[in-house]
């Protein structure tokens, strides 16, 4: 659901937006792109923190 929201096909980076936004994680990942686009995507708040590495 949230791929089809942010327009992306990327199950395992909607899987770790979903996990860090339930646990108020942040994301560290060479490739912000996608996970960006899925965090505002969910529109949940406080939103996605994603760091690049």
């Amino acid at each position: 659901m949230l791929c089809g929201k942010a327009g992306t096909r990327d199950v395992v980076d909607a899987t770790v937006v979903t996990v860090a936004l339930t646990y108020g994680a942040i994301v560290f990942t060479s490739d912000p792109n996608d996970i960006t686009r899925l965090g505002a995507a969910a529109d949940i708040k406080p939103g996605l923190v994603v760091r690049r590495v």
